[in-house]
């Protein structure tokens, strides 16, 4: 029960006998841990202002790759905004407002959280027998998920194979991409009875009651693992992963030497055994066909490149049609509300039908790519289109979306695909809408600004929310990151802007930070393509 962790001597000069029966008491062994493949560490603190703060630590020792963030203030709220996962039937528990569990950070009080990640796939392939001697041993026993020690003393059942507090197991085997299960991971969370005085065990000592403060932290401790160390390990793993086409010669110094060993192989035998020709003649047949399938991979590799770009287009389509959708929904059901209601005034359904008509000229404009063309476009009127057709989302939420320029800008023109550029803008607008509508403080009027800039051939958009913080203004364009909450964000938004805005002989970066230091404005840069794109 006491935290082995802490003290190299807990449980060493513990003795348990049970009628007569000595049973032998868990010695955590150090040793593995030199083994893992990452070792992660998160904090929840207060500031001098008693605003809580989370800040977590990556230390990919295999790759040598470290990150560290810090989240407060909205950008920790959006990472508990989770609903519960969809509900069993007969279950008692009732969908907790985000809001509420976000108001539970105030309270919930200090943690600290340390685990230890072990790519057992690895392990199992650079040193079996050390797989099995010790890493699959110790992670049979120590691993499982985080044990929760208080005071130093263990709170069960959190940390046993059958509990998955946590549903990591579930989301680890939905992700075919990385797996970043229980059985991966040896770890542990300290809380104490004083600073957390919310968490409080059942009274059959099986785990903490159910209250906002553990849905708060059940929410924190996701984040961590889910929403932070996956996106972050699979992005190393991507960056360190060899070029395609380097991979591709390596295998076909394989192919070849092993086919040109396998056949001199092969017509020795056939000498010596003039029996066997018949059944050699059949494996070079065979060993043929499989030269001739690694040739029509190697073309269906080398357009490999033209198919992602494609695949990214239509990505960026999908996230602006379910926009788009979301709308069409809304006004649709809006309309059926005023026929309803007997409602039928020319000017309410001229209103919709107008509404209505800006979608669809929106959706008309996302073309598949091989229709798309790469031509001299005016760049105001479609910053127009874009912003009237945001405006009624604006209206909804009170937020004054408006658009800077000057008569300069009437016949700007550059070159790009319509409807990528159209893309582009969505992207940061759905992302400025997001963090303004989420705000914890709405006493201040949001307001996203597009501002139109001829002379340096730049189109900015900005908005007066919580705003970027320096650690993470690279990470901003990774795919997958994110610090919305899941099913909220996905990752892939400002990844494929800045991808799209490269294939159109343009750069989108963040603007330089405002007095406070965070970032608030994006820029989309013609004619200067940013490195990497």
């Amino acid at each position: 029960m006491a935290d082995p962790f802490a003290a190299l001597r807990a449980n060493k000069f513990i003795k348990v006998k049970f009628q007569d029966e000595l049973f032998p008491v868990s010695i955590l062994d150090r040793e593995p841990f030199k083994y893992c493949d990452a070792i992660v560490e998160a904090k929840f603190r207060y500031d001098e202002d008693h605003e809580p703060e989370l800040k977590i630590h990556i230390n990919y020792k295999t790759l040598a790759r470290e990150k560290t963030d810090s989240l407060r203030g909205d950008h920790l709220r959006a990472c508990v905004r989770e609903e519960f996962s969809r509900r069993k039937k007969n279950d008692p528990k009732i969908l907790i407002d985000a809001e509420i569990v976000a108001h539970a950070l105030k309270h919930l009080g200090p943690w600290e959280l340390k685990f230890y990640w072990f790519n057992r796939g690895r392990i199992m392939r650079s040193d079996r027998e050390l797989y099995d001697t010790q890493v699959k041993i110790f992670l049979d026993q120590w691993g499982g998920g985080f044990l929760v020690y208080r005071d130093g003393y263990r709170v069960y059942p959190y940390g046993e194979r059958s509990d998955d507090w946590l549903d990591l197991d579930r989301k680890a085997l939905a992700g075919g991409a990385f797996k970043l299960n229980r059985a991966q991971i040896v770890g542990y969370i300290r809380l104490s009875s004083i600073a957390n005085p919310m968490l409080q065990d059942q009274t059959n000592r099986e785990g903490f009651r159910d209250s906002l403060d553990k849905e708060a932290l059940r929410r924190l401790l996701r984040y961590v693992v889910i929403g932070y160390c996956r996106p972050f390990l699979e992005e190393v793993e991507r960056a360190t992963a060899p070029p395609l086409q380097e991979v591709v010669e390596q295998v076909e110094k394989r192919i070849s030497s092993s086919k040109v060993a396998a056949v001199a192989s092969l017509k020795s035998i056939s000498m010596r055994v003039p029996s066997e020709g018949k059944n050699v003649a059949s494996v070079l047949q065979h060993l043929e066909e499989v030269s001739e399938a690694w040739e029509r991979a190697k073309l269906r590799i080398s357009s490999f490149d033209k198919e992602i770009e494609s695949y990214i287009h239509l990505a960026g389509v999908g996230l602006m049609l379910e926009f788009i959708a979301h709308e069409l929904t809304r006004v649709t059901q809006d309309s059926l509300k005023a026929i309803a209601s007997g409602k039928l005034a020319p000017e309410v359904v001229q209103a919709q039908l107008k509404t209505l008509e800006k979608r669809v000229r929106i959706l008309d404009e996302l073309s598949i790519p091989g229709r798309q063309i790469r031509q001299s476009e005016k760049v105001q009127p479609l910053v127009t289109l874009l912003t009237d057709f945001h405006q009624t989302k604006a209206q909804r939420h009170s937020i004054l979306l408006e658009m800077h320029s000057s008569t300069a800008t009437a016949d700007w023109q550059e070159k790009f695909e319509k409807g990528q550029f159209l893309q582009i803008l969505d992207n940061l607008l759905s992302n400025s809408f997001y963090w303004l509508i989420n705000r914890l403080d709405q006493a201040e009027k949001g307001i996203i600004t597009i501002e139109l800039d001829r002379k340096k051939r730049e189109v900015r958009v900005s908005d007066n929310g919580p705003g970027i913080p320096p650690e993470r203004v690279e990470s901003v364009f990774t795919q997958f990151f994110t610090t919305k909450p899941p099913r909220e964000g996905r990752g892939l938004g400002l990844y494929i802007a800045q991808r799209l805005a490269g294939e159109n002989d343009a750069s989108l970066k963040l603007a330089s930070p405002d007095a406070d230091g965070m970032h608030r404005t994006f820029k989309l840069t013609f004619g200067k393509k940013s490195e990497g794109q």
